[in-house]
């Protein structure tokens, strides 16, 4: 699918009133964070694990038109995290909720659409003791339109691993899901480019739905991905029906294969490696939570300078701009999913939404991160009080584990321990 920009020219309204239909506000870009500006207070109820900032309620609205290039087209509304408790409508309509403020989603937008005057409106709520860190609030990541055929592929649904790796030649898997909208079957051809080359081609059916497709891709003398030589190639996947491409999705992949065990430690490309990292947050000190491309990049640019070669996302998933720098940089990341399971932390972390929301949260974490080289291993939480066996904690450890290797069977899964 094709990703088009949708950041510029919100309305920002602070409060309750932005659903009852108030008309002032304030012109934002995104990303942007409601709560970093706040006056702080000492009475403030999370105190000093968010810096005595308050919780706050706000909403994010803008007015567009259907181009009209996109007729026939899928649109889909792709927000990269919104902290949290978002809601989200089009024209009054009520189009899709998320719970958790650090995971992506997708908001199907065609059947909603007009030619003209889409007003669409995201509220978040960012509650005190929602977590024990500065969270920041509001859509403090990207927020991007993705532009697909009637037939297209999803950029979760693409997936690339590296299943060998020498210096002669590198074999590379693939595996998608076609989403073919129409009521009849398509017969399609699928085609993968790396850095402009076709290295494989598939015929295929795409029936009404998903339909699956793999392949398998050889490259001779390949350039190596690795935190001392993150080279990458640039991936283009093409859905075609004869000569006419109906959808392509583009994409950075790093070519790398790592082997970890309790003889020979880790090796990334059979060199071994020791990994010199910490537990990094999401915020940008302040200018708060927005991840704006070039912050994130600076502060993987402040480790890898500070002799840094690895970092765990403390505790959550991180923005894609995140992840971005880190393959470009050069960093093996542990990518989290929760600071709490079903015992809470604090009054209103995900706690409350954990048995009803985490299946679909670590299928976002996991599917929109597993293309990333910099990813080399998922941990399913922090610290968690059900790792000593309360609470049913070996189920819910087991469950999670094996659902994480269902979606990517190409990385360990671990859990960071008291």
């Amino acid at each position: 699918m094709k990703r088009i920009p949708f950041s510029f020219d919100w309305v920002f309204t602070p409060g309750e009133q932005g659903m009852f239909g108030a008309k002032e506000g304030l012109a934002v870009d995104l990303p942007d964070d409601y709560i970093i500006g706040k006056a702080r207070c000492p009475q403030a109820e999370s105190g000093s694990a968010t810096g005595y900032y308050p919780g706050g309620r706000g909403s994010y609205s803008k007015t567009f038109d259907a181009e009209p290039d996109w007729a026939g087209k899928t649109v889909l509304l792709d927000i990269d995290g919104a902290y949290t408790n978002a809601a989200v409508t089009l024209g009054g309509d009520l189009l899709a909720l998320h719970p958790y403020g650090y995971t992506p989603f997708t908001v199907h937008l065609t059947p909603h659409l007009k030619p003209k005057g889409n007003r669409l409106r995201i509220s978040t709520d960012t509650p005190a003791c929602s977590g024990r860190w500065y969270s920041g609030g509001g859509l403090y990541r990207q927020v991007s339109l993705l532009l697909g055929g009637e037939c297209y592929l999803h950029p979760w649904d693409v997936f690339f691993y590296t299943a060998e790796a020498s210096a002669a030649e590198a074999v590379v898997e693939g595996r998608f899901e076609i989403t073919n909208t129409a009521a009849q079957a398509r017969a399609l051809t699928l085609r993968v480019y790396f850095d402009g080359q076709l290295r494989a081609q598939l015929a295929l059916t795409a029936q009404p739905g998903k339909t699956p497709a793999a392949l398998t891709l050889s490259l001779p003398q390949p350039k190596l991905w690795s935190a001392d030589t993150p080279a990458l190639y640039g991936v283009r996947v093409e859905l075609a029906c004869g000569e006419e491409v109906l959808d392509c999705h583009e994409m950075s992949f790093g070519v790398r294969k790592i082997e970890i065990d309790s003889r020979r430690g880790m090796r990334v490309n059979g060199q071994p490696v020791k990994l010199r990292g910490g537990c990094v947050h999401h915020d940008n000190s302040l200018i708060g939570a927005r991840a704006l491309p070039r912050a994130e990049e600076r502060k993987v640019q402040k480790l890898k300078q500070a002799g840094f070669n690895a970092i765990r996302c403390a505790h959550n998933p991180p923005s894609a701009a995140f992840l971005d720098a880190c393959d470009r940089i050069g960093m093996y990341v542990i990518d989290e999913s929760f600071d709490a399971w079903r015992v809470g932390k604090t009054a209103r972390d995900y706690h409350l939404y954990f048995e009803q929301w985490w299946r679909s949260d670590t299928a976002a974490m996991v599917c929109r991160d597993r293309n990333h080289p910099c990813v080399y291993c998922w941990s399913i939480g922090n610290e968690i009080s059900e790792m000593n066996g309360s609470s049913n904690g070996a189920y819910w450890c087991q469950v999670q584990a094996d659902y994480v290797r269902s979606l990517d069977p190409t990385r360990p899964v671990s859990s960071s321990m008291n």
